[in-house]
């Protein structure tokens, strides 16, 4: 009958001394199957003897550079996970697997999202660019994750602390079916299908419902810059107009003659859908332009009638406005706001100012202006009071300017200039 190990004790594990060239080992007696070895380093490493659920006898390893105390309860924990079927060296070398994988872009979170949307049910959506997009620019930080080891408080962390709490929100509804689709497959943890949306706060409204407050615009239009989207948002301000409505604008729809840019029905997201269905005979939205709209479109290289206005860097429509939108907030301070605040700000702005509501619905470029039944008789458009109400908001805006005038943007005549700084 082998002989019964003492149990070790801190003074005996002290007393080992290492030996060139060779290895020292030592049972402990109290935690059965528990041992300690000394390499020619000094380094002390520890591992459990026990039998697997296969019924062989292997060794486990403990861990590294652990004290006795540490040493014996991670034994433990690890003999009750080994009798509950789990089978701890499977799972390193699963994970060292996986790992190696993930260096080869296989079975990482950017590799489930392209099969899905490739191969999967999300092929056959008519907006899957758009949900890719947003999925990857919120989440970029585990792109290159195995996705299998992806949790939810990783998840849930990153969307909470997401700059943009609408596109976080947006980026969650859009992962959640992949995340149900992937768990049913086994792909990821089962749990992930309960992320959560983050809270869509700001003290007045949702952040699409931003409106700016003269402080906050000081810190935001010295960030905006001349490049396609900065120029896009100062139109926004200045126009009340969509974000649609601005990136898909043409120097065609522009009047200089008549200082008027004409957004035409079939571009108009209100009227699209009423068009094509007959229900509508739709009339084109005509934004007078102030001096400091013209000012910004002056200030630019002039196209040909069917050329973008506002492009980006490679000449293209604007498409990602999402990073444009963190970027600004990082760069300003101000967070909680995207580019749709920039035209509630336009119509609250004109109202402060003394633009009655029907004048502010027509500046909105709402197909309706008062009741539904009063608009049915009432065609106005209220050109002139529309025309009034945007140069009092630029005149607004020009003493906002003014207050940072030492930086990137300058007043000239009441007309806004961008330095290329």
């Amino acid at each position: 009958m082998p002989k019964q190990a003492k149990p070790l004790t801190v003074k005996s594990l002290s007393s080992l001394k290492p030996q060139p060239g060779k290895q020292i080992e030592r049972a402990d007696g109290q935690v059965k199957g528990l041992r300690v070895r000394m390499n020619p380093s000094g380094v002390l490493t520890w591992s459990l003897h026990v039998h697997a659920s296969d019924g062989r006898r292997r060794r486990f390893d403990v861990g590294a550079g652990l004290d006795l105390v540490e040493a014996r309860a991670r034994a433990e924990g690890l003999r009750q996970a080994i009798r509950g079927g789990s089978d701890p060296t499977a799972t390193r070398r699963s994970k060292r697997e996986r790992a190696r994988a993930a260096e080869k872009g296989e079975g990482t979170l950017k590799a489930l999202l392209e099969n899905y949307f490739t191969g999967g049910p999300g092929r056959i959506l008519a907006s899957k660019g758009e949900q890719e997009r947003r999925i990857k620019d919120v989440f970029s930080e585990l792109l290159k994750i195995p996705a299998i080891e992806i949790t939810r408080p990783q998840l849930q962390i990153i969307a909470d602390k997401h700059l943009s709490p609408s596109s976080a929100a947006r980026a969650v509804a859009y992962l959640k079916p992949i995340l149900k689709w992937a768990a049913t497959r086994e792909l990821v943890q089962k749990d992930l299908k309960d992320l959560e949306k983050p809270a869509e706060h700001s003290d007045n409204g949702g952040q699409g419902q931003r409106v700016l407050k003269p402080e906050e615009l000081e810190k935001i239009l010295p960030c905006l810059g001349n490049d396609g989207y900065g120029l896009a948002a100062w139109f926004m301000l200045l126009t009340g107009c969509r974000r649609g409505e601005a990136d898909g604008a043409t120097w065609g729809e522009i009047n200089f003659d008549d200082n008027t840019w004409t957004i035409a029905p079939a571009r108009r997201k209100d009227t699209r859908s009423r068009i094509r269905k007959k229900q509508v005979v739709a009339l084109p939205h005509v934004i007078p332009l102030s001096p400091q709209a013209l000012g910004i479109l002056k200030s630019m290289n002039k196209g040909k009638a069917e050329d973008l206005i506002f492009k980006n860097r490679r000449g293209g429509q604007l498409l990602n406005w999402q990073k444009w939108q963190v970027r600004m907030m990082k760069r300003s301070g101000v967070i909680g706001w995207d580019r749709h605040s920039l035209r509630r700000t336009c119509a609250t702005l004109a109202g402060e100012l003394g633009a009655e509501p029907h004048v502010i619905s027509a500046l909105l470029g709402h197909r309706h202006i008062g009741s539904q039944l009063t608009s049915i008789y009432n065609k106005a458009r209220y050109q002139t009071e529309h025309r009034e109400a945007l140069e009092a908001v630029g005149k607004e805006i020009d003493k906002i300017c003014e207050l940072k005038a030492d930086q990137p943007v300058i007043i000239h005549s009441n007309s806004i200039e961008l330095n290329n700084a």
